[in-house]
């Protein structure tokens, strides 16, 4: 129904020189306005109108709201949002408390604030909307917001109109949202975009910036105020999103507006950005690819495309794609730049040179152009140095600015020659050490199995600049990565004496004082973490990861739903709440909190899997089956998935499907000897043990010759206390296969149960030897020595 057609505003008691008006609407009536005047009052009727929801509006005949009136008239509820417009805002953080307000939005304050600010609503969150340029407005916000609490948006330049511009922005339904769910980051942010989002106040920006001498930037603004209203509006609030870190909410977002908008360019290069902030760089450059074919991208962007695609290792698409680059921007050096590294990277040096040559004809000084030439000149291979054309450019280059030295690094490390590309960064090095050019020499020398000279980059970087955390932070990771926990713990801790306000540092030193041992320090630094980066997941799971390893279960669940507060809807916080309710045996609000995961768009297979595992706990098989298809749906490849299909079949008592299930899996007719394991492993998960038992010892009587079925009866009868038995399982596997770890970790296991340690420990050296598993020896040494630790 559009505005014009909703019913007018009801007025439902006047008392106290206040009027309730009600404005028509589905659902709740959780949105309450305090409305001064006629305005304002018209005003919330827009609004409820825009919501499609109705809201309660509080109009003062003489601007003032006092607030036991107001108490009596609005009684408490579960949930409500109160908006404040100018007198109106301050009555509105005033009542906030009394009222039970999730959520206070003060829109343009107005009048005396009194002696004391108001506080924020006790159980939920208040933000103040105000022009910094409006001298009455922003002394009032400043005084309000001056005891914290209580978030302050700046929009400037919005002046009186700034209800309207809320309104006329389309981010108020967000807002709101928001503000209901206790979120006011995203709430923030969605306000803030909305300035640029509403047509009027685009308009009059781009005549401010053209009056000024902007004239590029007037047109740019000018172009967005052309833009269709809804494509404005989904773009303000994937941006917030983005703004905020919240890239998965983002690409839901994203995937919607492809899918109402296909031909667009604009929501893949969204799309590109949040996938590359998500780490998932395939995804990314599939999205760059389908907005180059869609219309022209800005150079950056196809040199990012191209860039990607080399990373990848896919060369003939990196020189397409640059390509695509000179058709867009022909006569561009830099593009012509791009194609010889491209095809330089693609083996094909002669073209390179003739790309580099026409990139120097546009710009002589071009000189990344001059580098590609002097390294397409040089006949060396991967485990080759620098020939005699690349030796003169690195001569040359003596005096270059730091950013021609990564410049060179990363196109020898693009053509795969890491010999080369290490003796330009200790070049680069000699002839200008930074933090930035040691970084890249230890990067290169750890690539190349050097740690060693690697360590020794990173502590001249730690001595060289010890303000920059970078250098701090590699030579941790260095140290942590060799296992030398000590270590890396004492330069953490010295990291952080330097760098006590920089989350990631302080990170580091938990992680690290927690693999040393320390818990306490360890969650001492944890919380540290959590307070400087509040909107960084990792210091939420770490965090419960040491309260967890302190065995204090309950406060490791309150850490994670903290996090969840902070992040809503994060998809690493949420999986961990779940795995931490199955550890405390309970299985219903793991299911819970799993399947408020799979709900989210590119939910991971791991999150299916815990949610049909807490089904499965809760003896809720047909509904943990039901969601094992959900998840195979998203992950139709994912063979746990189809593990635990089959797992289930069985549990509900469906053998031969359950066969079938298990023989997709690994490609297997249903009655071969690996299917048959499989059927062991899950009628063993069962408990039923008997049976699990009689399937395993029956396919290890039918392939007397396969190492890998007697060691897995081995570690079942292991398990069920057969041990005699288990250890004649283990030595036939090891006779066939001297090297299958699985059979010397149950042998080491076993010997350890007869007591017999010495063989234990000569089982557990061996298996350390052939490789096994960080996780399997940590649990050995647990059992052999009681330590945790190497």
């Amino acid at each position: 129904m559009s505005e014009t057609d909703r019913p007018g505003t009801r007025l439902l008691h006047a008392a106290h020189g206040l009027g309730l008006h009600l404005t028509p609407g589905e659902g709740a009536a959780n949105l309450v306005v305090l409305a001064p005047d006629g305005a304002e009052l018209a005003w919330a009727a827009r609004l409820a109108a825009r919501l499609g929801r109705p809201a309660l509006v509080l109009h003062a005949a003489d601007g003032a709201f006092p607030a036991k009136p107001i108490e009596e008239l609005l009684p408490q509820t579960a949930e409500r949002v109160v908006i404040g417009i100018g007198a109106g805002a301050v009555a509105a953080l005033d009542c906030a408390g009394a009222l039970g307000a999730t959520g206070v939005l003060a829109v343009a304050p107005r009048g005396p604030t009194g002696a004391t600010a108001p506080a924020a609503p006790a159980a939920g969150t208040a933000i103040i909307v105000f022009d910094p340029h409006d001298g009455e407005d922003a002394a009032v916000a400043a005084a309000l917001a001056a005891p914290g609490g209580i978030l302050p948006v700046r929009m400037p330049h919005a002046a009186g109109a700034l209800a309207d511009v809320l309104l006329g922005g389309g981010a108020l339904p967000d807002a709101i949202a928001a503000l209901l769910a206790g979120d006011a980051p995203r709430a923030a942010m969605a306000l803030r975009v909305a300035r640029l989002s509403a047509p009027r106040m685009r308009v009059g920006l781009a005549a401010r910036l053209k009056a000024s001498g902007h004239a590029r930037l007037a047109e740019s603004v000018a172009a967005m105020a052309r833009r269709p209203a809804a494509e404005s509006q989904t773009d303000a609030r994937v941006r917030a999103l983005q703004r905020l870190g919240r890239h998965g909410e983002a690409v839901a977002q994203i995937g919607e507006w492809i899918r109402r908008q296909p031909r667009q360019v604009l929501p893949r290069r969204r799309l590109a950005a949040s996938n590359l902030a998500l780490g998932q760089r395939l995804r990314a450059m599939v999205a760059l690819k389908a907005a180059a074919g869609l219309g022209p991208l800005p150079f950056a962007l196809h040199d990012r495309l191209v860039r990607m695609l080399l990373r990848l290792r896919r060369p003939d698409e990196a020189v397409q794609a640059a390509e695509a680059a000179i058709a867009a921007l022909p006569g561009s050096a830099a593009a012509e730049a791009l194609l010889g590294e491209a095809l330089l990277a693609s083996g094909r040096k002669d073209a390179a040179a003739a790309a580099f040559g026409r990139a120097v004809a546009a710009d002589p000084g071009h000189r990344a152009a001059r580098r590609g030439m002097a390294v397409a000149a040089d006949p060396g291979g991967r485990d080759d140095g620098p020939g005699q054309a690349l030796a003169d450019l690195l001569g040359d280059m003596a005096a270059a600015p730091e950013a021609d030295w990564h410049g060179l690094v990363d196109l020898l490390g693009d053509l795969d020659r890491p010999v080369a590309a290490i003796a330009a960064a200790r070049m680069a090095v000699e002839s200008m050490p930074s933090p930035g050019l040691l970084g890249r020499l230890a990067q290169l020398h750890l690539a190349a199995g050097d740690a060693a000279s690697a360590e020794a980059a990173w502590r001249r970087a730690t001595a060289l600049a010890p303000g920059e955390a970078v250098a701090w932070l590699g030579l941790i990771d260095l140290l942590a990565g060799q296992d030398r926990s000590a270590e890396a713990a004492a330069v953490a801790v010295a990291a952080v004496g330097l760098h006590p306000d920089d989350p990631r540092i302080v990170m580091r030193s938990a992680e690290r004082l927690l693999a040393r041992g320390d818990v306490v320090g360890a969650e001492r630094a944890a919380r540290r973490a959590v307070t400087l980066a509040p909107l960084a997941e990792a210091g939420h799971l770490l965090l419960a990861d040491v309260l967890w390893r302190q065995h204090r279960g309950r406060d490791a669940l309150r850490a994670v739903e903290a996090g969840l507060v902070a992040l809503p809807g994060n998809a690493a916080i949420g999986v961990r709440l779940g795995f931490l309710h199955l550890l405390q045996g309970a299985p219903l609000p793991a299911a819970a909190a799993f399947r408020e995961v799979t709900r989210q768009p590119n939910a991971t297979p791991h999150a299916w899997l815990g949610l049909t595992d807490a089904l499965w706990r809760a003896d809720r098989v047909e509904e943990a089956e039901a969601a094992a298809r959900e998840g195979l749906a998203a992950h139709p490849r994912n063979v746990e998935l189809r593990t635990r299909l089959g797992q289930l079949l069985l549990a509900g008592g469906d053998a031969d499907a359950a066969r079938a299930a298990l023989a997709e899996v690994v490609a297997e007719d249903p009655g071969s000897e690996v299917v048959q394991l499989a059927m062991a492993d899950a009628l063993w998960r069962q408990g039923r043990r008997a049976e699990a038992l009689a399937a395993a010892r029956e396919v290890a009587a039918a392939a007397p010759d396969q190492p890998a079925v007697a060691a897995r009866l081995g570690h079942l009868l292991l398990e069920n206390g057969d041990i005699d038995e288990a250890v004649a399982q283990f030595e036939r596997a090891i006779a066939a296969k001297p090297d299958l770890i699985p059979a010397w970790t149950g042998l080491c296991d076993a010997e350890r149960v007869r007591k017999r340690i010495k063989q234990a420990i000569e089982a557990y050296r061996r298996a350390e030897a052939l490789g096994m598993d960080r996780m399997t020896r940590r649990m050995l040494r647990f059992r052999l020595f009681g330590e945790l630790e190497e």
